[in-house]
């Protein structure tokens, strides 16, 4: 089977958020399965070419709103998968970011994207002899490639390619296109789009005409599928119906590995927790500034600082936190300002105890869940999360509410004693969250004995690809189906 898999992030390449993450590590796990997998991602200006083996596959002019883009398409291998970057300056090559807080600039500049990877596509069948069976788009910014697939490109080579939509963040959803895009792709007549006035929303185009649409935690569906009081994204997916389903994220164990991983001050096991994994909580209090102190517990955070990721309500339950049973905070992270401020007025207030590090460090972010021994991330809503998996995966015990991917992944003392790998909060409330921070303090001083044994326990846990790849599988075999049977 041939899977072709459009993204804005692939790690290591580019990574912004969780995306990145999947794109990067899922066509490997389906390598193993005996797919052939294709990953076509933006060439954005900062990838090094040299040190990535970046090598020219094709060259092309594309007219586009009056002009005449020079394409260049580069290629490299990794693990399996061939990944290809598509190169279209001023739009693609010369920017020193991925997105950009400009409509003006990314819709169209996606919009371009989305045409060129199409033509991508004939190259490949032309050159390579190869045509993809389902086009595999991830977030807003592929959201018309299920549309143009469908109404522009019937009569071409790929007319039995379908489409699968893969939702990753619904916050994002690429609104207001319509001033950018009018004379630049179809007239989106879907009678779902026109009924919820959603024909100029990138995200509802791709749920409106994608073959199957899909979501990243099973539990994050179901939400979806049965809220009462759905905003008119969620009606047009609830009108999905059984062509809306989950695949829980995976994680690639061969990057996330505490016994073998060479970012981290001490490698280590499940049996080291109280040796080589004490001495990861004492390097990241030193280089994080915080005292040393083995009896404090250590809660750490990695996030983008904003109301999705319930960073608001965290600092609110802090602040009413006793640190009459002693506890540190380190937290890694940039996002609005007026949270990046409170984040530093809890600092300066309860120094020397708490660290904020507003940037983003992916070294400093491994130390954190190899160090911390609790994991703090109390989202709003979570489709899915990588980080709570991360975070079990090193040793640290989450701290979540009870959302999508988040309550799909972390099992709680009260769920089930035996198998508990972390503490869950009901309602998105700074009190529900303070006293499950009291909870997990309660444990990690007057229960060492279980707070091991739920460590271990977590550590245990299988995140890895294995189930969710052959998940992906099936679901590509009953999407290429449905293009099939259309052409049959």
């Amino acid at each position: 089977m041939k899977i072709l898999i459009a993204a804005a992030e692939a790690v290591p390449f580019v990574k912004v958020g969780g995306m990145g993450d999947v794109v990067g590590s899922l066509p490997k796990a389906l390598h193993a399965l005996g797919v052939s997998v294709r990953v076509i991602m933006p060439g954005y200006g900062f990838i090094d070419k040299k040190a990535f083996d970046l090598k020219v596959a094709f060259t092309f002019d594309y007219r586009y709103r009056g002009e005449t883009v020079q394409v260049v398409i580069y290629r490299t291998q990794r693990a399996g998968a061939e990944f290809f970057f598509v190169e279209a300056k001023p739009w693609f090559g010369e920017q020193s970011t991925v997105y950009s807080p400009d409509s003006e600039w990314d819709v169209p500049r996606f919009t371009l994207f989305s045409r060129l990877v199409l033509e991508t596509m004939s190259r490949m069948a032309q050159t390579d002899d190869w045509t993809p069976d389902v086009l595999q788009v991830n977030d807003w910014h592929m959201g018309l490639l299920p549309l143009l697939l469908k109404v522009e490109h019937q009569a071409d080579r790929w007319t039995k390619t379908a489409s699968l939509l893969t939702i990753h963040n619904s916050a994002y959803q690429g609104e207001n296109a319509g001033n950018y895009i009018e004379d630049l792709v179809p007239k989106r007549n879907h009678p779902d789009l026109l009924d919820l006035e959603l024909e100029d929303n990138f995200l509802a185009i791709g749920v409106a005409y994608a073959d199957k649409v899909n979501t990243v935690s099973q539990g994050f569906a179901d939400e979806i599928k049965a809220t009462t009081k759905p905003k008119p994204l969620e009606v047009l997916l609830q009108r999905r119906g059984d062509d809306f389903v989950g695949i829980l994220n995976g994680l690639d164990y061969d990057q996330w590995d505490p016994q073998r991983d060479k970012h981290i001050h001490r490698d280590f096991h499940a049996s080291q927790l109280e040796t080589q994994r004490l001495l990861n909580k004492r390097f990241l209090q030193s280089s994080s500034g915080l005292p040393l102190d083995d009896e404090a517990l250590l809660i750490g955070m990695v996030t983008r600082l904003v109301p999705q990721k319930g960073v608001d309500l965290a600092l609110d339950a802090l602040e009413r936190l006793s640190q009459d049973r002693p506890w540190q905070l380190v937290v890694l992270g940039t996002g609005f300002d007026a949270l990046e401020k409170r984040l530093l007025d809890i600092e300066e207030n309860r120094q020397p105890d708490v660290r904020a590090m507003l940037r983003f460090d992916e070294k400093v972010a491994r130390d954190i869940y190899a160090g911390c021994d609790l994991f703090l991330m109390p989202s709003r809503f979570e489709p899915c999360g990588m980080g709570q998996m991360m975070a079990m995966r090193y040793g640290a015990l989450p701290l979540v509410h009870r959302t999508g991917g988040l309550a799909d992944t972390v099992t709680a003392p009260t769920e089930d004693p035996d198998q508990a790998t972390g503490f869950v909060f009901d309602k998105p409330e700074a009190e529900a969250l303070k006293e499950s921070l009291e909870t997990a303090l309660k444990i990690y001083n007057e229960a060492r004995d279980t707070w091991r044994r739920m460590q271990r326990t977590a550590m245990a846990r299988d995140f890895s690809w294995s189930a969710s790849a052959r998940s992906y599988l099936d679901l590509y075999r009953m999407t290429a189906r449905i293009r099939e049977g259309a052409h049959s």
